[in-house]
């Protein structure tokens, strides 16, 4: 695997977890762990992580050059 297509993979991912964190923060889904609830506040931060990291993981792909 090039690092062309790790970074894009990645970068889907992350994509994807960011939408989930923002939904979540939007709409008010509760997060149970062992009976103690996730708070909002925490999913509103892991989106700010996980879009950046999406971001960083785009912008890597953007600068390869090895695309085989």
């Amino acid at each position: 695997m090039t690092q062309y297509t790790f970074s894009w993979i990645t970068g889907i991912l992350f994509i994807i977890i960011s939408a989930i964190h923002l939904v979540r923060s939007i709409i008010g889904w509760d997060i149970v762990f062992n009976g103690w609830v996730l708070p909002i506040g925490v999913s509103v931060v892991f989106f700010i992580v996980t879009a950046f990291l999406a971001y960083t993981a785009f912008n890597i792909q953007a600068n390869t050059t090895d695309t085989k």
